[in-house]
């Protein structure tokens, strides 16, 4: 059996939402200050981390297959996992085989050192020379990081008190913890330095940031810095001042992700969500009538045990009503611990299946009419792949539209002026604005093939 040779790579698998984005980021900046090599792939790494997600029962099955994917025997990599289901379920993973540490949310910013300690004192492997001149907080990375994004994510806050009756996360992360401003704005100005020109607020309860409007207007005096984004945020935290900052600041982007979960009040109180449809309705229409160009996005669940089938169909007609741009679907699954994990699912898979398909062919329709709408007005596009073979780039409209264009060259993180021509799917397909565009040149109208880049979906929030 050849010689264990001393640790050199790490690869990170991150599943679930921004803020496991965000934390992965960081976990990689602390390798890097000990003079790891960061690669895209587990097959090339020598300690492998799978940053977990517990929110539902297919995101726990896919952090298992993740973290099983990164064993290959004795002197395969070290395998780490974290993230919510390493924390829920910290002994389970631990004793899977080929995992070396489990470790959660608390032990996260030490995670490196926790795995250094492992290679030199169980190992007895050398560690690389410390790297004193990287910091942990240039999170996103520079040029030829294989993580490296577009848009930049900020984490703002973290934990959840509300215990929504289906949900695993406030137990996974408890609390509500809040960075100081001081802080998001001196990680801000280093993103921007570094060439990033979107920055998208995220944290596990977002609007429980306190002042979140007033960091919005903080934030969007920063030179260089052109857009805001705010991830996913709860219908009830959405206050005037945060609506007032979206509509004041040109640069906070028309884009509003609100989890609905469910369009009938019953199953919405047996959920222990905070807002009825009525509530929810308003919101929608004030947003709408505030931001004129705003696209409204939000998560739908499927088949959670008080939903009858009247109460489903109520759901369904509801989110017709809404008329959102994308809906992001999920199937109930009980999450151990949780108040609704003691009634019984009464929802069977073939109708949670079939719910789930009809609620996605809704989405489709809304955000192919939602794509129509926007056709002929000049959309700036954060370009996020250029293929030089086709001549096809592609990025995101401040209101979360997938637009593609034809161009000689498109720089990745430029933002490019690009008029709606034609809706492709739930994306839209244009032109190039010419001579106001920084990042693209020998614009041609874009006609892309059914499947093309025009009906890719967007990355979730």
């Amino acid at each position: 059996m050849p010689e264990r040779k001393a640790p050199r790579t790490v690869a990170v698998s991150t599943l679930g939402c921004k803020v496991n984005q965000y934390e992965s980021q960081q976990i990689l900046q602390q390798f890097r200050a000990l003079g790891f090599q960061v690669v895209a792939r587990p097959e090339e790494a020598d300690v492998y981390i799978v940053n977990t997600c517990a929110v539902t029962g297919e995101a726990s099955q896919k952090s298992r297959y993740a973290l099983r994917r990164g064993t290959r025997g004795e002197n395969g990599p070290i395998v780490v996992a974290t993230g919510c289901l390493a924390h829920v379920e910290k002994d389970a993973l631990f004793h899977m085989p080929g995992v070396t540490l489990a470790l959660g949310h608390g032990e996260k910013d030490r995670l490196a050192d926790e795995v250094g300690a492992y290679i030199r004192d169980v190992l007895n492997l050398p560690l690389l020379p410390a790297n004193p001149e990287i910091g942990c907080t240039d999170v996103l990375g520079r040029e030829g990081n294989p993580y490296e994004r577009t848009r930049a994510t900020l984490k703002v806050q973290d934990g959840c008190t509300l215990k929504c009756s289906y949900c695993i996360i406030p137990y996974s992360r408890p609390g509500n913890m809040l960075r100081p401003a001081k802080e998001l704005f001196e990680e801000t100005r280093r993103l921007v330095e570094s060439g990033y020109q979107e920055v998208v607020l995220t944290g596990i309860r977002l609007g429980a940031y306190r002042n979140l409007a007033s960091l919005m207007t903080g934030l969007a005096a920063i030179d260089g810095l052109e857009r805001i984004r705010l991830s996913s945020i709860d219908p009830k935290d959405v206050s005037d001042g945060i609506i007032e900052a979206a509509v004041s600041c040109p640069k906070v982007c028309p884009h509003f992700h609100l989890p609905l979960q469910c369009g009938d009040d019953t199953v919405l109180r047996a959920m222990r969500r905070r807002y009825t449809t009525a509530s929810f309705r308003a919101l929608a229409d004030r947003l709408r009538e505030r931001l004129p160009d705003v696209s409204i996005t939000t998560d739908m669940m499927a088949g959670f045990p008080a939903e009858s089938e009247e109460a489903f169909e109520n759901s369904f007609r509801f989110a017709e009503e809404m008329g959102f741009a994308k809906i992001h679907v999920f199937r109930y699954s009980p999450r151990p611990g949780t108040a609704a994990a003691s009634l019984p699912d009464s929802v069977p898979e073939p109708v949670k299946a079939a719910r789930s398909k009809r609620l996605i062919r809704l989405s489709a329709e809304m955000g192919c009419r939602f794509a129509e709408s926007q056709t002929g007005r000049v959309l700036d596009v954060l370009v996020e792949e250029f293929d030089p073979e086709t001549g096809v780039a592609s990025g995101l409209s401040p209101n979360y539209l997938r637009v593609s264009f034809e161009a000689r060259t498109a720089r990745r993180g430029a933002i490019v002026p690009v008029r709606a021509e034609k809706a492709a799917g739930e994306g839209i397909r244009g032109s190039v604005v010419e001579n106001q565009s920084q990042g693209a040149e020998d614009v041609r109208l874009c006609f892309l093939q059914d499947g093309g880049e025009g009906n890719r979906p967007s990355d979730g929030l």
